[in-house]
Formats: C-alpha cells, sequence, structure tokens
C-alpha cells in the first residue's frame, strides 16, 4: 500500500512539470507566430533612380615643365612662361578663383650607367594648375590657348555638374517612385493590396564622368586637335533605394 502511494504521487509530480514547462513554452511559440505572420505581410523591394545630363562645367589639368643645367634657371624659365599660359586662360575669361595649383616643384635629373653612381644632368620645373571652365563651347579655344602659350603638359580633362545635389535628389524622387511601382506589381501578382511604407533607405550609388584621354596625346597633337576635340558626353547618375511595405 505504501509503495503504491510513492507510485501515485511521483506520476502526480511528474504531470504537474510537465505543465509548467509547456506554459513556459507558449509565450515563444507565440512570438515566433507573430513574427512568421509580420514577415508574411512585408514586401521589400529596391528601387532605381537615373539621370542622364549635360555636364556643365569643365576640369582642365595643365602646366608648363621646363629643364636646364642648374636648379634657379629651370625654376626662372618655368615662372616666364607660366606667366603666360596666365594671361591666355585670364584672357579667355577665366578667373583667378578658378586656378588652383595641383603640383610646384624643381627636381634633379639624373644620367644612370652600370657600376656608376647616378650623375646630375640638369633640372626640371614643373608648374601644374586644375582650371575651372563653364564656356564649353569654348573649351577648346582654351586649351589651344594655353598650349600656344607655354602649355606643354595637358594632362587630363573632364567633365562635371556643379550643383550635383539638386540632381541627386531628382534621382532619389525617381528612386522611390521606381520601387513604389514595383511593389505594386507584385502586390497585385500575389492578389494582395499594397500599403503604407514601413522602411526606406539608400542602399547606393553610381556616377559616371566622360573624361578625355589627353594624357595618351603628345603636346603637338593636342594642340591641332583642341578646338574640336573637346567632346563632354553626358553625366550619369544613378541612386538606388531599399523599400519596405505593408502588404494587405
Amino acid at each position: 500500500m505504501h509503495q503504491l502511494w510513492k507510485r501515485t504521487m511521483v506520476a502526480v509530480a511528474l504531470c504537474a512539470a510537465l505543465f509548467v514547462t509547456s506554459a513556459q513554452l507558449q509565450p515563444g511559440t507565440a512570438s515566433a507566430a507573430v513574427a512568421t505572420d509580420v514577415n508574411r505581410n512585408v514586401i521589400s523591394v529596391t528601387g532605381q533612380g537615373k539621370l542622364e545630363v549635360d555636364p556643365d562645367i569643365a576640369y582642365v589639368v595643365l602646366g608648363v615643365v621646363t629643364r636646364t643645367d642648374k636648379a634657379d634657371e629651370a625654376q626662372k624659365l618655368n615662372a616666364e612662361k607660366f606667366d603666360k599660359v596666365k594671361k591666355a586662360l585670364t584672357s579667355h575669361g577665366v578667373d583667378n578663383k578658378d586656378v588652383k595649383t595641383v603640383q610646384f616643384s624643381v627636381q634633379p635629373q639624373y644620367s644612370y650607367k652600370e657600376n656608376q653612381e647616378p650623375k646630375i644632368v640638369g633640372y626640371e620645373a614643373r608648374h601644374q594648375v586644375k582650371v575651372n571652365y563653364r564656356k564649353l563651347n569654348k573649351l577648346g579655344e582654351l586649351v589651344d590657348a594655353a598650349s600656344k602659350a607655354g602649355a606643354n603638359d595637358i594632362s587630363d580633362i573632364s567633365f562635371g555638374i556643379e550643383n550635383i545635389e539638386s540632381l541627386e535628389l531628382q534621382a532619389l524622387e525617381k528612386a522611390v517612385a521606381n520601387g513604389t511601382k514595383k511593389a505594386q506589381a507584385l502586390a497585385k501578382a500575389s492578389g494582395r493590396q499594397l500599403g503604407q511604407v514601413i522602411a526606406i533607405s539608400e542602399s547606393g550609388s553610381d556616377f559616371s564622368i566622360p573624361r578625355l584621354a589627353v594624357a595618351e596625346m603628345s603636346n603637338d597633337h593636342m594642340a591641332k586637335v583642341a578646338p574640336s576635340a573637346p567632346q563632354a558626353g553626358q553625366v550619369k547618375i544613378q541612386l538606388n533605394v531599399q523599400l519596405e511595405f505593408e502588404l494587405k
């Protein structure tokens, strides 16, 4: 009789423990069910906004390189030639604020021979500037004038947009509109209705800027083609946004 009573009490205790464990698990199960339900009622899409616009400014990197036997002579000759280039730029409407020095140096030039110490054979002075120019229809004339004035180092011509921020905002608006259309199409195809936006974030950008490959051209060749060569092309902007919508 005593043994039967003990077995009965053990069985009761086990049942009670199982009941408590089951009760503890219920909240977690309910949370998982709610999360699954939420996922089923959300749609995520990526929207793209693209713009192609004509540039309104050119950036020309040009300069003067001189070589002589003495460092001070190289620097003096360089200054004289660059002054002529500066006057040519000014005569074509370039303000001082739109000319920025990007390199100025005077360096020894060496001769190298096998089994001998390097020997200084002269000095090179280099003065290079970046010019902002907005009269794109006269860009060729500017480069030609600078070259004739003594600019023998025209290394880069690129194009851009001065007020790029306003175009970025336009591209973002187009990206949101594009993403919304995608979400509407997906909701319709699944037999649901599109609800309000739950979350939105910018997810990437791409800018394509026209550039002329003048670095490979000789100075003489550049002078010959300068009046007609600079064809800018268009600046391309693409911005992406990530959108999450409620599904009804």
